[in-house]
């Protein structure tokens, strides 16, 4: 599957994964959206989501948990996944 489609699918259980026991730190967050930034805010295609991971070292599944995350606290667009996951938050913000 696909990355973009990973946390597209993760962002839309996010009720269900907000419950879980967080699999990441605050600097895991801050990982993240470093990275986010560094990539234009915008993830939209697999070399740019291949950046994310390298830049970040985590694997799809942990990316998945702080997209979910992000997007519960209104830092994420994911809203459609065609168009890949947004940064709204920090240097990104509308």
């Amino acid at each position: 599957m696909k990355p973009l489609k990973t946390l597209a699918i993760l962002a839309a259980l996010s009720p269900v994964s907000a419950m879980a026991q967080p699999a990441f730190t605050d600097a895991d967050l801050d990982s993240f959206r470093a990275a986010m930034i560094a990539v234009g805010c915008m993830v939209n295609n697999e070399q740019q989501a291949a950046q994310v991971e390298s830049a970040t070292g985590f694997d799809r599944e942990k990316l998945g948990l702080i997209v979910v995350e992000l997007h519960a606290r209104g830092e994420v667009d994911t809203q459609n996944a065609q168009q890949g996951v947004q940064l709204l938050s920090g240097e990104c913000k509308r």
